[in-house]
């Protein structure tokens, strides 16, 4: 059983392994093979040649054992590593999906791969309810038994993360933890950021609740970028009512990850997730635990990686007027109306592809909104941006004063601040030094915020 190793796959696809050149002793035959497929399947009945379908994304060590007619087995494996892609998320902005005739519209999508850890999750695929306003916390738990007997965490940076796919239109109702299997336990977030989003959720649900889209969430004991608290500002449009979620990435704990030094690494690891308050809700739709590859899981850690080219992401539709360099970004205007799809790609190393399509929905040119007083702009009338695409310099101006603006990347990294006094109603951003890509800005003014997305050529 040879071939390269590792074995890089999609999800669903099958695999041809050939044992025909193992053998018995002299004098001997072989009369079974038996193939593991890592601690999920076990073939004893396809002989000496089988073919397996790896669903499941995550890494699998495929090994034969074989018999002879003597009942002797065989002592030495050849161990195939077989890595089969996760599936990332795309993180989709637009300022409103509905238009009228003639306007354009900006798509902007960020790859955001997914990393396996080692450790197998919880996927709730249809997302689970996280009790609205009662205090009792959701609990959700992942059985580890992969580590050497005994073995427990001895420094907090033998955690590399906690991740949580998650969605809710109120961060300051929230108070998450994570608990090791001894009870020991840290804090990740404990209320704060106010009305913040976290993912892109239905507001105005709390009625019959109705899931939105999750996005991933992670802390670290390696981040030094602040708690979710601290990055309340760190935002972009999400959510039906487009308010601002706190962008997907990797943040500190409120509670210290050297708490849960000596916990044991084998046994039932916790998250749990309590809403504090009634009105506004969310859905954990899954959750994760990374810990060093050392101590003892196998195969290692992976993350299938999309390149930053054309070839790698980008979208496709009707009416596309402007495609951003890195195609991650366009500009559409589609020709009448109705209901418009566009698809944003995206292909990784593996050779996987993976699509993600939002609809535009342009109205008809007699609708009551397609008026001067409608969305004719989907910009303020009283903040502008330019230019978008923009070069060397972004323009801001405002018929208030503007007090300060931010500048972060797609990644969440502050990039440029300012703080401005005086009646300055017109800046100029310098970005000739950042590279290519997508930005969000913000402006402060004593008539409120905006938030936007930018093209940096």
């Amino acid at each position: 059983m040879g071939g390269p190793s590792p074995l890089l796959i999609c999800p669903g696809g099958s695999v041809t392994f050939d044992g025909s050149g193992s053998y018995a002793a002299p004098g001997h035959m072989l009369v079974g093979y038996e193939w593991h497929f890592g601690n999920v399947a076990m073939d004893d009945t396809s002989g000496s040649t089988v073919s397996h379908v790896f669903n499941t994304p995550g890494g699998q060590v495929v090994q034969l054992v074989v018999t002879d007619d003597a009942g002797c087995v065989s002592m030495n494996t050849i161990d195939l590593e077989v890595l089969t892609a996760t599936v990332p998320s795309a993180l989709i902005t637009t300022e409103t999906d509905t238009i009228c005739p003639g306007q354009t519209l900006e798509l902007s999508g960020t790859p955001i791969p997914t990393p396996w850890n080692g450790e197998s999750g919880m996927d709730y695929e249809s997302g689970i309810e996280i009790p609205d306003g009662n205090g009792v916390p959701l609990l959700s738990s992942i059985d580890l038994n992969n580590f050497p007997p005994g073995a427990t965490l001895n420094s907090d940076t033998d955690l590399f993360s906690i991740c949580v796919d998650m969605e809710h239109s109120f961060m300051g109702d929230l108070v998450l933890e994570v608990i090791c299997p001894n009870g020991e336990s840290t804090i990740l977030h404990q209320q704060g950021g106010g009305g913040t989003y976290i993912g892109s959720p239905n507001d105005g649900d709390d009625s019959a609740p109705v899931i939105g889209t999750c996005w991933q969430y992670c802390w670290s004991p390696s981040a030094t970028n602040g708690t979710w608290t601290e990055n309340m500002n760190n935002t972009i449009p999400g959510g039906n009512s487009q308010q601002q979620s706190l962008v997907p990435g990797t943040y500190e704990s409120v509670g210290a990850f050297s708490d849960l030094i000596g916990c044991p690494l084998n046994g039932t690891w916790t998250f749990a997730a309590a809403d504090l308050w009634y009105s506004d809700n969310g859905f954990l739709c899954g959750w994760s635990i990374a810990f060093d590859p050392s101590l003892g899981t196998a195969p290692a850690a992976f993350t299938p990686s999309i390149g930053a080219g054309c070839d790698s992401s980008f979208w496709s539709g009707p009416g596309i007027t402007w495609t951003a360099p890195d195609c991650n970004s366009v500009m559409v205007a589609p020709m009448g109306s109705g209901a418009f799809n566009y698809t944003y790609t995206m292909v990784d190393d593996f050779g996987c592809t993976n699509d993600t399509v939002i609809t535009i929905t342009v109205l008809p040119a007699s609708d009551p909104n397609c008026t001067s007083t409608g969305i004719a702009d989907t910009a303020s009338n009283e903040q502008v941006i330019s230019p978008v695409p923009a070069d060397d310099e972004l323009h801001l101006s405002a018929d208030r004063m503007i007090q300060g603006y931010e500048l972060w990347d797609a990644a969440g990294r502050l990039m440029k601040k300012s703080d401005l006094c005086g009646d300055a109603r017109t800046v100029t951003i310098s970005i000739g030094d950042l590279p290519s890509g997508i930005y969000v800005v913000v402006v402060h003014t004593t008539s409120g915020q905006l938030s936007r997305r930018v093209a940096k050529l």
